[in-house]
């Protein structure tokens, strides 16, 4: 294992190192970790030299400093644009909100995903009978407000404001879905109303609500001045979800005629982050809990590391110039002295959100990213998928332990 590795990840630990021989050993890929490294450097490199520092003689803090100067140019040409677009093909108002919200309804125009059909989403809502949320969203009977109130406000006011027991029955409902029950349906973006401003907590600094059942990313109305690092990071936030989304509809493809179909897909509800890791980290837990069949287990493995087509929707949303030099930027990490500087958009977004000093910069984001991308240096190998998989299995061997461990 590099040390470039085992500083960034925080994973120098024996079985981390055991695990990293092991995977290169039963993938043929001996040494992949080293070439990963250099091919990181590089990068590196390449971008500090485009920032016209020396990717040689700059210290830490130089080059963080400078990481952020370029973001908040990058960003500030960006919104000048959005506003342009909004005065352009709306109103003279030049709205932030319109503007992002047509940019965003025009790039992701040919993204589909599963969603379920209106009429089941109907269906399930009327059997657990939402009277709180009729209430609140200002409705007299549960029929006025399924014909008149749209699905996506209607199901993030019951995630928040109905009880446990009532959320109970619909996770059930969902666990009995097939796949006849779904439609492919284009992503959609839209102001979240005020009706559900009071009702949802929304993260304190994105304001982004989301709802894969129907396929809706709601947005929060932008205020007309916006702290530096705001647009990026809820524009990164989109991102992940989409990601995350494309992959989930794969999956409900992938496991259309699996006699465990509904209880997958509610499992895939449960992946609020809107992180594929932590999906993928569900899926596999429910594989050992409900002792799932092998043949499942290796279906979910064979996914995880044969389904790297994200970089679809990604491509989609940064081929903007204004952002060209993030391009590839999510893993990247500069390493000097053990000092360790991120190149992550979302970290140093948050550390502009946050006001936040050197010394407390953020390098999360980054981290995970990177654990992300090296186990895609992996991805297709059978031998690979074969000795992941027996990690799954019920009575495996002890001497087999997690790729990562909690840092």
């Amino acid at each position: 294992m590099t040390k470039f590795l085992a500083i960034a990840l925080k994973q120098n630990t024996p079985a981390f190192r055991y695990n990293l021989n092991r995977i290169n050993l039963m993938t043929g890929k001996d040494n992949n970790d080293i070439y990963f490294t250099e091919a990181i450097n590089k990068l590196s490199r390449d971008k500090i030299a485009a920032l016209s520092l020396d990717p040689f003689d700059t210290r830490p803090i130089e080059l963080y400093k400078s990481l952020q100067e370029k973001l908040k140019r990058d960003e500030g040409h960006l919104i000048k644009n959005l506003r342009y677009l909004a005065a352009d093909k709306i109103s003279a108002e030049a709205s932030l909100t319109s503007g992002l919200i047509l940019k965003l309804n025009q790039l992701t125009e040919e993204v589909q995903v599963s969603v379920v059909k209106p009429v089941i989403l109907k269906k399930i809502i009327k059997s657990v009978c939402p009277n709180k949320t009729v209430k609140k969203l200002g409705y007299r009977t549960l029929e006025s407000m399924l014909k008149r109130e749209s699905m996506f406000n209607i199901l993030t006011v019951m995630k928040y404001i109905e009880n446990k027991s009532l959320n109970q029955k619909l996770a059930e409902q969902w666990a009995r879905l097939t796949i006849n029950d779904f439609v492919t349906s284009r992503v959609k973006f839209e102001v979240v109303p005020s009706s559900l401003t009071d009702v949802v907590p929304i993260h304190q600094d994105l304001r982004l609500i989301s709802d894969f059942t129907t396929a809706t990313i709601g947005l929060i109305d932008i205020s007309s001045t916006v702290q530096p690092g705001y647009i990026v990071k809820l524009i990164s936030e989109i991102i992940d979800c989409l990601e995350c989304w494309y992959i989930q509809s794969d999956l409900i493809d992938n496991f259309k005629f699996n006699s465990d179909f509904g209880r997958i897909y509610k499992n895939i509800l449960q992946n609020n982050s809107n992180d594929w890791l932590d999906l993928m980290n569900i899926l596999e837990a429910d594989v050992v809990e409900n002792n799932l069949s092998h043949g499942l287990s290796m279906d979910l493995l064979a996914y995880k590391f044969d389904k790297f087509s994200l970089n679809k929707i990604r491509d989609v949303l940064e081929n903007d110039s204004l952002l060209s030099f993030w391009n590839n930027t999510d893993y990247l990490m500069e390493i000097c002295k053990n000092e360790i500087v991120s190149f992550n958009i979302k970290d140093l977004a948050n550390d502009l959100l946050s006001l936040a000093s050197f010394a407390n910069r953020s390098t999360s984001y980054a981290r995970t990213a990177l654990k992300k991308e090296l186990l895609k240096q992996y991805f297709k190998p059978e031998r690979f998928i074969d000795y992941v998989g027996s990690l799954l299995q019920i009575n495996k061997d002890s001497s087999l332990r997690p790729i990562f461990t909690n840092s």
